[in-house]
């Protein structure tokens, strides 16, 4: 029988109490993977983030990271995800609606986690879950982790690219304006209660000079803005998280398109400080 999913917000505490296991990997590397049965949408929650993202739907299809982020959660508290949660760096996420699904009926959801083998250096996490409804495969979400190792030998690092801002003018612009508390309210809408969201002292005890915003808020508000300029739903996002986004900020989102995709740049308005990219369609 497989196991139930647990809500998020039980799976934090156990995840903070991974910081033991630091960063250790065999040469096998490591794969995991499970599946969840029945996994039913909470009504009461999804409509606590509708209405807190101001989506102009009931169901968005953005919602379907939040199962996959406990999905995700869940196989890395495995006792074979020999790797520590505390401390890692969400890189990318990809997330693509396959057919129309019903968020009042369960899904199935098939998730699986992998980590090549290196014996020195960063560590690339790669978690992939597929939804499942009524045996037709609806959605799938692909999230990347970085996993950062000290090197063992002294050596020069290559100097950081900076990804530039695009000087080209977009179809649509609009600044956000990114209060202290937006990530308390966003951890309460999501259940993600994540504390270098919602805790200074954390955040900074986690290397940040303050407290973080979501990346999914920012990927779902940019996915809600596509939307509601061109008066239609999206069906995929990819987006690369490049910096964070500090609370509170002031936070610019362009988009661009060509034909039916839409490419997306998320910058800090201050600092110009690249926050997030990626693409929809």
């Amino acid at each position: 029988m497989n196991p139930q999913l647990p809500h998020l917000s039980k799976l934090i505490l156990p995840s903070l109490l991974t910081l033991g296991r630091g960063i250790k990997i065999k040469p096998a590397g490591i794969a995991l993977e499970r599946m969840y049965d029945e996994v039913m949408v909470d009504q009461v929650a999804l409509q606590k983030y509708v209405a807190m993202m101001e989506w102009s739907h009931p169901a968005p299809f953005a919602y379907l990271y939040i199962l996959a982020q406990r999905a995700q959660t869940a196989l890395m508290l495995d006792s074979a995800f020999t790797i520590a949660i505390p401390g890692l760096v969400h890189l990318s996420n990809e997330l693509e609606q396959l057919a129309d699904y019903n968020m009042q009926e369960p899904f199935s959801m098939e998730v699986s986690g992998e980590v090549p083998y290196k014996e020195e250096g960063h560590l690339i996490i790669t978690f992939t879950v597929v939804f499942w409804q009524n045996g037709t495969k609806v959605a799938t979400c692909t999230s990347v982790y970085l996993a950062k190792r000290k090197r063992k030998q002294p050596g020069s690092r290559s100097p950081r690219k900076e990804e530039a801002i695009r000087s080209d003018k977009p179809v649509f612009s609009e600044e956000w304006q990114i209060p202290a508390r937006l990530g308390k309210q966003y951890a309460k809408a999501s259940g993600d209660i994540n504390p270098i969201h919602t805790s200074t002292l954390v955040a900074k005890a986690m290397g940040f000079p303050t407290r973080i915003l979501h990346g999914w808020y920012s990927a779902g508000r940019a996915l809600q803005s596509a939307e509601t300029f061109l008066g239609k739903p999206m069906k995929a996002i990819a987006v690369d998280f490049k910096s964070p986004v500090y609370l509170p900020s002031m936070q610019m989102l362009k988009l661009w398109q060509t034909g039916e995709k839409i490419t997306f740049q998320l910058s800090d308005s201050k600092t110009d400080r690249l926050t997030m990219q990626g693409t929809m369609d």
